[in-house]
């Protein structure tokens, strides 16, 4: 399971340059991980950093003391005790086009890719960063840089960090296969987020829940998960942040679901459509996000052209520019917005509508032609639906 503790990430106890790290449990499976080439990553704490990476030993990274810390995501700076300056980030935010509509509950988008600049890291106490179109830096310490956390993880486990931007959402209207209701406006994403490298697997479901659901139980534990209801997933979220000792998002009765603190929530919760379509596209414009020719989605997607009928293990294809495996293609993955036409004004960390029929879900599946996995294409179902296209994978708010 990609749970985000110790086990996973590699956590020293201090580091070099004069300033002791944040007291933080460390189990066996740190230590013996704990000589690594630094690098200073957020933990999900308020003022926590940990160190993380390969090759040379932890002296060779520093961070700050844990509160005002410069230390960002980025190549660890010297650090002294609460000094020096905060991290910038820097790049290029998304910008994207696509369409589509939604076929039986399974219908696909596609998906963006792009690049964004990384912080550098500073020594200590935060400065000012400063942001460009995409990444952005932040004071306080709080440097972003697109990507895994976690890279020495097995791929579907592996947590991919997304950092605030603005992008086009949706699609313009002269893109072929454009759809009604992909009306391109212009998004903000004001804070950085967790979201999974990977659909999630079979092995990851039933580690939760009672029994795995999918109807491609012979892929194998590492294929998603599907045949699973919105109901369902987001049970699975508030069961997984109950495992992990974080609040859960969502309070459930029956099929009437509430999300009390929104995006203040830090437990596993199911991106936003927004937050979605914005990690998927990664940077880009184009239709997919491979490029603008669907061809190039043989090296990034499984659908209709080379998946045989049946699901794949995660992670197989090649990632986008920010680390994310099958946003296009595999299965469709729910997220938590109603579904209902786009405003085209701006918006701001928009969560959708407050009330609606049918939630939506996004990316596409293996059943699928290239114009379902359009980064725009958007499908909906009932949220007690289940189908053997459609899965997940889940997100969290980064503190």
């Amino acid at each position: 399971m990609r749970y985000l503790t110790c086990g996973v990430l590699v956590v020293v106890a201090a580091c070099s340059g004069g300033a002791p790290a944040p007291t933080i449990s460390v189990d066996p499976v740190c230590e013996a991980g704990a000589q690594q080439d630094c690098k200073c990553l957020p933990d999900l704490r308020p003022g926590i950093q940990l160190c993380a990476g390969d090759g040379a030993a932890w002296g060779d990274c520093a961070c700050g003391d844990g509160e005002g810390q410069g230390g960002g995501a980025g190549d660890c700076g010297a650090g002294g005790e609460g000094e020096g300056e905060g991290g910038e980030g820097e790049g290029q935010g998304g910008e994207g086009e696509g369409e589509g509509e939604a076929a039986e509950g399974e219908g696909e988008g596609a998906d963006g890719e792009g690049e964004a600049g990384e912080g550098e890291a500073g020594e200590g106490e935060a400065g000012e960063g400063e942001a460009g179109e995409g990444g952005e830096g932040e004071g306080e310490g709080e440097d972003c840089a697109f990507g895994p956390i976690n890279p020495e993880a097995a791929v579907e486990e592996q947590w991919v960090q997304v950092c605030p931007g603005e992008f086009q959402m949706g699609s313009p209207e002269d893109e072929a296969n454009h759809g009604g209701d992909e009306a391109l406006h212009r998004v903000e994403i004001t804070r950085p987020f967790l979201l999974a490298a990977t659909e999630v697997t079979q092995a990851e479901w039933l580690e939760v829940m009672v029994a795995v659901p999918s109807t491609f139980a012979a892929c194998g534990a590492n294929c998603p998960v599907e045949q699973v209801s919105w109901v369902e997933v987001v049970k699975f979220c508030n069961a997984l942040s109950s495992e992990e000792g974080l609040e859960e998002c969502y309070v459930v009765d029956g099929e009437d679901v509430t999300w009390p603190r929104g995006l203040d929530c830090t437990g596993y919760r199911l991106p936003t459509e927004a937050e979605w379509e914005y990690a998927t596209r990664a940077g880009t414009q184009t239709e997919w996000s491979c490029g603008a020719d669907a061809d190039c989605l043989d090296g990034v997607a499984w659908y209709n052209v080379n998946a045989h009928d049946t699901t794949h293990p995660v992670g197989t294809k090649a990632a986008n520019a920010w680390g994310l495996y099958d946003m296009h293609g595999n299965v469709w993955e729910w997220v938590w917005d109603w579904h209902a036409d786009y405003d085209a004004d701006g918006q701001v960390d928009p969560t959708g509508p407050v009330a609606g029929a049918d939630r939506v879900n996004r990316g596409g599946g293996w059943s699928n032609d290239a114009t379902w996995l359009r980064a725009a294409n958007r499908s909906w179902s009932r949220p007690a639906d289940r189908h053997r296209a459609l899965g997940f994978r889940p997100a969290r708010s980064v503190p």
